[in-house]
């Protein structure tokens, strides 16, 4: 397996754990919701959660056809960086909707 095909499947179950982290941890929801930082946390929790699973299960797909597909590696590192820095864009425009600063 070529580093850059670990990389990206490393990714992706990273971007998994802390999408099912933002959705399931009550600890961090209470912690938000005190701070005061955010107007709806749970809207902000869930739609933060959702655009991590979204990335992170991007990531896992294409690390998979990176090594099916390896004639082609270049062009899945391309798309892969290319979602993350479009959902990436997408998230912060939307979450910023809920913060109150």
């Amino acid at each position: 397996m070529k580093s850059t095909t670990f990389i990206m499947l490393l990714g992706g179950f990273g971007f998994l754990i802390i999408g099912l982290i933002s959705l399931l941890n009550k600890k961090i929801k209470k912690y938000f919701k005190e701070s005061g930082v955010y107007k709806d946390t749970d809207k902000f929790m869930y739609y933060n959660g959702i655009f991590n699973l979204s990335i992170g299960l991007i990531g896992i797909i294409l690390g998979l056809l990176d090594i099916i597909l390896t004639e082609k590696s270049k062009y899945i590192i391309v798309i892969y960086i290319a979602f993350i820095f479009i959902l990436s864009i997408i998230q912060n425009r939307v979450l910023k909707q809920y913060k109150n600063i």
